[in-house]
């Protein structure tokens, strides 16, 4: 992947307290409907995912590097904050107030939207790194704990039980080392220095062979072979057809373990080729790039490998931390799957995100230059009115007016990037917008705190004092929405006029 300049950067102090805001509104609600730890886990990596994601379009390698691993790192925190909360009532609360944070976040880095808000790819070309050395990892434990000597005292006893058995058991792994010869010198001769081309080397004499080239008569001859080695099987006088001394030396197992040895080796040179084949098509023409946008993967592999083999000794350490019912090979991967299955579940939840705001940018029902705050903090608004029978009714207007502080200060920072740059000293204009957003959405919270506390005991029969207190939290927090926009955009717009 190239990296790409950004489409303009917002306002940076501006801007930091949008996100500022939108974290305090998610940890807030999060907190009141899941819990502390995961709302601050879930909040943290909802940071790092948002940063991640749009700081790895940048075209230093360095930094893509850096962006990916924040990328991995937040989706490992993200997603532990959304198992902690698994048990309770406030998941999908908890999901929304954090996607709307990483949102906030992303526009933050890097303002304007494209079809480079495709946020997905960062975490999923780490997630298919992770899927494949996992896979490797499997396959390589199921390897290591098979028992290669049953393997072999079994295919002895099968190649050996007779000697006409024996004889077609050489005779196919003869022609196996032969059809493997010749695929392995092309091997060869890309690994091997060049030799004088007058000198006729190994490498030509293992070109040439092929036990593919043997006559058709030896073919019939084989096949005949192997219907007298079965009926050997049964009936045992076949079995004097070959001479004695000669079917002791067939059936002693020597010659068919050194040519299974060949077998092997020859087998490991062509896997060590596809192994090559396979790691420079990943590379592709830019290995540093490649390893850049994928270092985030890569560093938590190169954790999680040792991890999961630290974990395998664990049982015989202390006692009762893993039972022994569990496999070893499923303790040895259970870190690299954890680290794929969060992986996954970023990706996928980025790649249902992104596309809405595509469609949300593309019909003009989003601001191109500031979506990721209109969407974060709709996100945050939606959860904080949607949490206002759970929450305390405090935590309901901050929560309106955190989102609103968001939006309106996040869409100011983007503007003034996109205007001015972020090189112009726009530090006066700044503190002015921030000044006035937080009195005006301040001002608007406790105003209806305090319509709350005085204006509805008096409106509401005791009876129905549950029922309409729900509502008028709504309708107020709905009214603040209204006042807080109108004023804001008022502002805004004094301020564009202004040059600010």
């Amino acid at each position: 992947m190239t990296g790409r300049a950004p489409v303009f950067r917002p306002a940076r102090r501006t801007a930091t307290v949008a996100v500022a805001a939108a974290l305090s509104v998610a940890l807030a609600i999060g907190t009141a409907v899941a819990g502390p730890v995961p709302a601050v886990v879930g909040s943290l990596g909802a940071l790092a995912v948002g940063g991640g994601v749009r700081w790895a379009t940048g075209d230093r390698r360095r930094g893509r590097a850096a962006a990916s691993a924040v990328t991995v790192v937040g989706s490992l925190l993200l997603v532990a904050g959304y198992a902690l909360a698994l048990d309770g009532p406030g998941l999908w609360l908890l999901v929304a107030t954090t996607v709307g944070v990483a949102f906030a976040t992303a526009n933050a880095v890097d303002g304007g939207f494209d079809r480079d808000w495709e946020l997905w790819r960062v975490p999923g070309r780490n997630v298919a790194t992770v899927f494949v050395v996992a896979l490797g990892v499997t396959f390589l434990g199921a390897f290591v704990h098979l028992s290669w000597v049953a393997v072999a005292v079994v295919g002895l006893a099968v190649t050996t039980a007779t000697p006409l058995v024996a004889l077609v058991a050489i005779q196919g792994q003869v022609l196996l080392v032969l059809a493997l010869l010749s695929r392995v010198s092309p091997v060869l001769d890309d690994w091997l220095p060049a030799t004088d081309p007058d000198e006729r080397s190994l490498r030509d004499v293992l070109r040439d062979v092929d036990g593919a080239d043997a006559p058709r008569g030896y073919w019939a001859v084989l096949a005949g072979q192997v219907v007298l080695a079965l009926l050997s099987l049964r009936t045992p006088i076949l079995g004097r057809l070959v001479p004695g001394p000669v079917g002791s030396l067939l059936t002693a197992g020597a010659i068919q373990a050194l040519l299974w040895g060949v077998v092997a080796l020859l087998s490991v040179v062509l896997l060590a080729e596809g192994v090559r084949i396979l790691v420079v098509t990943f590379l592709g023409s830019d290995p540093g790039g490649w390893l850049a946008d994928r270092a985030g993967g890569v560093l938590a592999i190169l954790v999680a490998v040792p991890l999961g083999l630290g974990l395998t000794v664990v049982p015989h350490v202390v006692d009762g931390v893993v039972p022994s019912s569990v496999p070893t090979l499923a303790v040895a991967v259970a870190p690299l799957a954890g680290l794929t299955v969060a992986l996954v579940a970023v990706t996928v939840l980025l790649a249902v995100a992104s596309p809405l705001v595509a469609v949300g940018v593309d019909h003009d029902l989003l601001p191109a230059a500031d979506a990721g705050f209109a969407v974060g903090s709709g996100l945050l608004a939606v959860s904080t009115i949607a949490a206002a029978g759970s929450v305390p009714d405090p935590v309901v207007f901050l929560g309106v007016a955190g989102a609103l502080l968001c939006w309106d200060l996040g869409s100011h920072a983007s503007s003034v990037g996109r205007q001015l740059g972020r090189l112009a000293d726009t530090r006066r204009g700044e503190f002015v917008h921030l000044t006035a957003s937080c009195l005006v959405v301040g001002g608007g919270a406790v105003a209806v705190a305090l319509a709350h506390e005085f204006l509805v005991p008096l409106l509401a029969p005791p009876q129905t004092q549950i029922g309409l207190r729900r509502a008028v939290v709504a309708l107020l927090a709905t009214l603040v929405a209204v006042l807080a926009f109108v004023a804001a955009a008022a502002l805004r717009d004094r301020s564009d006029e202004q040059g600010l």
